[in-house]
């Protein structure tokens, strides 16, 4: 949620396969990054919205590229790690 009007939307996180991210913000596609093996990142984009203050967003990040953990019991598809999703005035 919002506090006050933003602008932008920071992700930062590591990849630790080659991908493409896909970052949407309510149903709307922000950017797209290609992403190198073991990279770290810190992508920021201008949010397409007029009115942001003190408003709840839905933020989805999506990775062209998943693969399985090492463990054995783990079954679930991974793709990037996420440290943190911002808001930026």
């Amino acid at each position: 949620q919002s506090q006050g009007a933003i602008r932008y939307l920071v992700v930062k996180g590591y990849a630790p396969v080659a991908t493409r991210l896909k970052l949407v913000v309510d149903g709307i596609v922000v950017g797209e990054h290609p992403v190198s093996e073991e990279e770290l990142l810190r992508l920021r984009y201008l949010l397409p919205f007029s009115d942001t203050a003190n408003r709840i967003f839905e933020v989805e990040i999506h990775s062209a590229t998943v693969f399985k953990s090492r463990e054995p019991d783990d079954e679930r598809l991974l793709g990037v790690m996420v440290f943190g999703v911002e808001l930026e005035p």
